[in-house]
């Protein structure tokens, strides 16, 4: 089953706390009075309580949400932290690339063992492809290519 976005479920929070809110309120109040007078000066009351709960929910559910962002952040931040200093401990070149977005990032050792400047490596998958073996590329590529399909 495929997971809901943040701002979808948050959506979805608000759309059906406002369902419910409508339908439970007008029924109480429709059940409670048929003076219209009050019905109609509750309507207003319902109304501000409403956008002061909605407001409420809001909070505590993005809250909850950001929080998680944060940790996410904080976690990735400690992973990029690691992957830079093994990088200035050992002597190997990385080469790391981003399955998802595509991205690829080398360390310096790497750039100094072939003698590129970081500028040189704007696009580090095009890189790593020309610098293949001529006889490895295409099964290389194929390789990795049907991987990223599976």
């Amino acid at each position: 089953m495929k997971k809901l976005s943040s701002p979808l479920k948050l959506a979805l929070i608000f759309l059906l706390f406002g369902i419910i809110w409508v339908l439970a309120t007008d029924f109480i109040l429709n059940a409670s009075t048929n003076n219209q007078t009050i019905i109609e000066r509750f309507q207003n009351y319902k109304g501000i309580l409403f956008i002061v709960l909605s407001a409420l929910l809001i909070y505590f559910v993005s809250r909850k949400l950001y929080s998680n962002i944060e940790k996410a952040r904080a976690q990735q931040e400690e992973a990029l932290q690691r992957y830079n200093v093994l990088g200035m401990a050992t002597n190997d070149a990385v080469w790391d690339l981003n399955f998802k977005t595509g991205e690829c990032f080398t360390n310096r050792t790497l750039q100094e063992i072939f003698g590129y400047a970081a500028h040189e490596l704007t696009d580090n998958n095009i890189w790593w492809q020309n610098n293949l073996h001529p006889d490895d590329k295409d099964r290389v590529i194929g390789k990795l290519n049907g991987k990223l399909k599976d």
